[in-house]
């Protein structure tokens, strides 16, 4: 194996290597981010509406179209209260693990 050869080796594993290791941050963030959501979602079923009345509470402008909760769509609530509350999506999370 000559110089070239070597050097072409040695791009390859870095390239390889980048590859790899980007695949598994995201993986293991991806599933960070499935349990966390697990966890948002079993506290709004189980606590929606002891979370409901606070939110009306902290905002008096909030519509019952704002909180209004369906199971599955968890995601679409947690966008409405970001609007509702002027508060990034980690916020509303953060808001909701409180109860």
């Amino acid at each position: 194996m000559d110089f070239e050869d070597k050097k072409y080796t040695k791009r390859l594993k870095l390239i390889y290597s980048t590859i790899i290791n980007s695949y598994i941050s995201q993986t293991f963030f991806n599933h960070i981010n499935i349990i966390t959501m697990s966890a948002i979602t079993d506290k709004i079923k189980g606590n929606w509406n002891v979370i409901k009345g606070s939110i009306k509470q902290e905002f008096a402008e909030a519509s019952d179209e704002d909180l209004a909760y369906q199971e599955g769509q968890e995601d679409e609530l947690l966008g409405r209260l970001q609007i509702l509350m002027g508060k990034t999506k980690e916020e509303v999370k953060d808001f909701i693990d409180k109860f």
